[in-house]
């Protein structure tokens, strides 16, 4: 929506001139044709991005349906995204997209939703999934998972779109893909209060430590740095006035 809303304010600016020299009624149709030229292209991109962090092809139109059943469960759960994508990752990694693929939807939600008794943290959601909106990840997961073998079967979609940009000498696994459009660090607020107040009293360790991080955002890391990065806010940072947001 930003950045739609820079778009829409450029369009903006520059009516004025196009008024002057074409007239009041062309600048108005100018307005129009490109404010829904821009709409459809700004969506296109989205519709791409949530493609490839389902573990479709971009231009694989099956995802979308997925993501706009998804989408209401994250606002039904308290959920960090960050991780959810990563953790989906980690079922297509767990479980690979074959012709044979393991149809264990159960032990794929167990690697989705984490546990925290092993490490605290490591699961996305905030809070325990109640058993309806366990139910409801599994029925998700099911469509997903099913959806995403059918569109890598050799008359998917995703399969020609992977084929096509073969063609053209982009050569990348569909798993390589998904992993690069999820992200298993990221800055958060209150890593980067932590690290400033450190720096300002001589301790320049944690800057260095996340600028490592930013840079090489997809790999893994080490076990230490998952278990200090790869990690849902605590509770207390998620009430600390001024961090909370970004956290």
């Amino acid at each position: 929506q930003a950045g739609f809303t820079n778009f829409a304010v450029m369009v903006e600016s520059v009516l004025p001139v196009i008024s002057a020299h074409c007239g009041a009624e062309e600048a108005s149709k100018f307005k129009e044709e490109l404010m829904a030229e821009g709409a459809a292209m700004f969506q296109g991109k989205v519709d791409e991005v949530f493609r490839a962090k389902l573990g479709f092809h971009p231009t694989d139109e099956a995802a979308d349906e997925l993501w706009s059943e998804l989408e209401p469960l994250f606002r039904e759960t308290r959920v960090d995204w960050t991780m959810f994508w990563r953790q989906l990752y980690e079922v297509v990694k767990q479980f690979p997209v074959t012709p044979d693929a393991s149809t264990d939807y159960g032990d794929m939600l167990k690697v989705l939703v984490a546990d925290d008794g092993k490490r605290a943290g490591s699961s996305p959601f905030y809070e325990e999934l109640s058993t309806e909106s366990r139910a409801k990840y599994l029925k998700w997961i099911k469509e997903w998972r099913e959806t995403l073998v059918a569109s890598y079967k050799e008359d998917g979609a995703s399969a020609k779109g992977v084929a096509a940009d073969a063609a053209t000498g982009e050569d990348i696994s569909s798993e390589e893909r998904m992993r690069l459009a999820n992200p298993k660090y990221i800055l958060r607020e209150r890593t980067l209060v932590d690290a400033y107040g450190k720096a300002a009293n001589g301790d320049e360790y944690m800057i260095k430590e996340l600028l490592d991080l930013v840079e090489h955002p997809y790999d893994e890391g080490t076990e230490a740095l998952s278990e200090k990065y790869y990690r849902r806010a605590p509770d207390e940072a998620l009430k600390a006035g001024g961090t909370a947001y970004m956290s």
